[in-house]
């Protein structure tokens, strides 16, 4: 195969809850790595195809640019777009990123994040969460990075870490599918255009799996990937991809979700995922999986609906007697193909907490809201419940409704998977940090 050489440059206080993480180990990604090497501007994609079971996508590229320093007592500062609840901004700023600001158009995933900023809560590092970031409710479409940078007292290239994740619903098997043909599915340009305008000097693109798969502006199969990471490498950075399961992390929950990372300047190594922390019993040499068992023991009792719960979003859901009855008699481990929902079991991490309780087109909530079944209760999961799969910490609140807050947890990026990510990160972009070596042209 042809070899690239490049050289380019290339983030109301409902209620008080409690001010203690959930001890998870965090872990990382298995699936095949694959990196990609481009210029900016002059650079034109040749194939993508696989290859002795690594995907790998050639760019032919001329010019090139230095890589840019990073001053030893730079922040680490962070710029997210379709930023959600913050699952992303949570870990990134567990592993030691500071969020400069956060972009969303949701108006419960805004709220989340303004409510969790107001608790002014101080992490396991000492640092303040959101402490230093703006929250733009707007959408990302409508937002400069010109702006970004006025409001954040930045000049181009001081960012560090441009983060987010487009909408999947375009690329999700669960959906229709549509790919680069909907105007979902061309968000992605948004983010493109955010890397060439703030030029950080690094990137953190989650989606579903499903991205890899979905088709094309014209509905070529397996034509979205390489746009897109011809569209990110040409703003100048090597791209590394894993498909990562956030169980290997130390979440309770097998979730599989491609994770991009682009390192700018070219000249270096590409980004290096963390090993896997966790596994199955198959894996004598790593800790076992994080079960539903260890992360939802402790919590009180659910409250009732209407009633006020002792920890917030812990209320569980109003179920007739004909589905309370249905949900008994469904095994732990098993389907409930009745009122489609599974049934958790103790001692294995849970099935994908979905974004259920989606907004209609007139803007409306749809209370549609499918959780998995209590391993124990006959009900469904609450919000807490779901939130803690997630390994969203307790002090973490989210809408006090059932239909948003469903939706803004299953729709949110597990905290101890971009923490993990966060880390490995990190500790490459250090290296920056040091005082600068000379390097040949």
């Amino acid at each position: 195969m042809r070899r690239s050489v490049t050289h380019a440059e290339a983030a109301d206080k409902t209620l008080t809850a409690h001010r203690a993480y959930m001890s998870c180990d965090a872990g990382s990604a298995t699936d095949p790595e694959v990196t990609v090497a481009v210029a900016p501007r002059r650079a034109r994609c040749m194939f993508s195809r696989r290859l002795d079971g690594r995907h790998i996508l050639s760019i032919v590229v001329t010019g090139h640019r230095s890589r840019r320093q990073l001053p030893a007592d730079a922040p680490l500062g962070v710029v997210s777009v379709f930023s959600g609840a913050g699952g992303l901004d949570l870990g990134l700023e567990m592993a030691g990123f500071q969020t400069l600001a956060a972009v969303e158009i949701d108006k419960w995933a805004c709220w989340t994040l303004r409510m969790n900023q107001a608790t002014r809560h101080t992490l396991l590092n000492g640092r303040t969460y959101l402490d230093e970031a703006e929250i733009l409710e707007r959408d990302v479409q409508t937002v400069s990075g010109q702006e970004i940078l006025r409001r954040s007292s930045r000049k181009a290239g001081d960012v560090v870490v441009l983060c987010g994740g487009p909408p999947c619903v375009s690329f999700s098997v669960a959906g229709a599918r549509e790919g680069l043909a909907s105007e979902t599915g061309m968000l992605f340009e948004a983010y493109a255009r955010m890397l060439r305008v703030l030029r950080p000097h690094a990137f953190v693109f989650e989606n579903v799996k499903g991205l890899l798969t979905a088709a094309g502006v014209n509905g070529e199969p397996r034509g979205a990937w390489p746009v897109i990471a011809a569209r990110l490498n040409e703003a100048g950075y090597r791209i590394s991809w894993r498909i990562v399961d956030a169980a290997e992390h130390g979440v309770a929950q097998h979730r599989e979700r491609l994770i991009v990372v682009g390192l700018r300047g070219l000249r270096g190594a590409p980004f290096v995922f963390p090993e896997p922390m966790h596994g199955d019993a198959a894996d004598a040499s790593l800790p076992r999986f994080v079960d539903v068992r260890s992360v939802l023991e402790g919590l009180p009792e659910a409250a009732a609906p209407g009633e006020l719960p002792q920890l917030a979003n812990h209320v569980a859901r109003a179920h007739t007697e004909e589905v309370r009855g249905s949900f008994a008699a469904t095994p732990q481990g098993k389907r409930n193909d009745r009122f489609k929902r599974d049934r958790l079991r103790w001692d294995r991490p849970a099935k994908v907490v979905r974004a259920q309780g989606k907004l209609k087109r007139d803007g409306k909530a749809r209370h549609s809201s499918h959780q998995a079944i209590h391993p124990e209760k006959h009900r469904q999961l609450t919000v807490r419940e779901c939130a803690r799969i997630q390994s969203f910490p307790d002090w973490y609140v989210f809408p006090p409704t059932h239909c948003n807050g469903y939706r803004v947890v299953g729709d949110a990026v597990p905290p101890l998977l971009a923490e993990s990510i966060g880390r490995a990160l990190k500790a490459q972009l250090d290296e920056l940090r040091q005082p600068a070596r000379s390097i040949a042209a």
